[in-house]
């Protein structure tokens, strides 16, 4: 985002109005960044850092695509050099929305809802905002819907014909996670970034990304929203 203070008058209204905007997404719960013309991350909000687990001080003025792994439900490759919603903008045009699967470092098979805006930041220059939400459990209750149809249409049962595996108590789930993981999850409860909790644990960044992947696993959840999601139902911070 462009400090005020290098902008010329003409430029002042345009970069206000577009500071109040991003000034007011940094308390969403939606997930929002922007990139600018270089593709560089120029903005994200509180929700993007929680849930990619990356500061803003790392992902600013880095390549949008070195963070996120974005394709389309038929599997095109959606984030990329010169993606199809910076073309647009840089023609004028503004790209409307988008369903995409994400993998970020620690995430994979995650499902986002995203909206697109073009904001002129005067003087020829823009940003391309993203608004998404969370849409994981909406897209696997639509395919396991899709599969109970087809099963209807061809005549297949819908019940397996071996006894369920009952579900894991919430003890038996957290007895599962080692020490250091059960410090991780505490900490993602508490809402830290991976670069916070690499301070508050004298660990490596890549160490903590490996402990938090662990703790995802064993707590069969896509995203760290998800684990501390899982945590809240256990009882929080006194589950463990």
């Amino acid at each position: 985002m462009l400090p005020l203070e290098s902008v010329s008058s003409g430029q002042l209204g345009a970069t206000t109005r577009v500071a109040d905007l991003l000034g007011r997404l940094d308390a969403s719960p939606n997930l929002a960044w922007a990139v600018d013309q270089d593709q560089q991350i120029a903005y994200c909000n509180s929700a993007w850092a929680q849930y990619s687990g990356i500061s803003r001080d790392e992902a600013l003025g880095q390549p949008c695509m070195d963070f996120l792994k974005a394709s389309d439900p038929q599997g095109g490759r959606l984030c990329q050099r010169d993606c199809g919603p910076l073309l647009d903008a840089r023609a004028g045009a503004c790209p409307i929305a988008s369903r995409m699967r994400v993998g970020l470092t620690e995430h994979l098979d995650e499902w986002l809802s995203c909206t697109y805006t073009v904001l002129d930041t005067g003087d020829s220059t823009f940003l391309v905002l993203h608004v998404a939400e969370i849409v994981t459990d909406m897209m696997d209750a639509w395919q396991l819907l899709s599969k109970i149809a087809g099963k209807v249409q061809t005549g297949e049962p819908l019940l397996p014909t071996a006894s369920p595996r009952p579900m894991p108590s919430p003890t038996t789930i957290l007895d599962g996670l080692t020490h250091r993981e059960s410090d991780v999850l505490k900490c993602l409860g508490d809402g830290m970034t991976t670069e916070q909790m690499a301070t508050e644990l004298a660990l490596s960044r890549n160490t903590i990304r490996n402990y938090v992947k662990g703790v995802l696993a064993k707590l069969g959840v896509h995203s760290r929203v998800g684990a501390v999601s899982v945590l809240h139902q256990l009882g929080g911070d006194n589950a463990r």
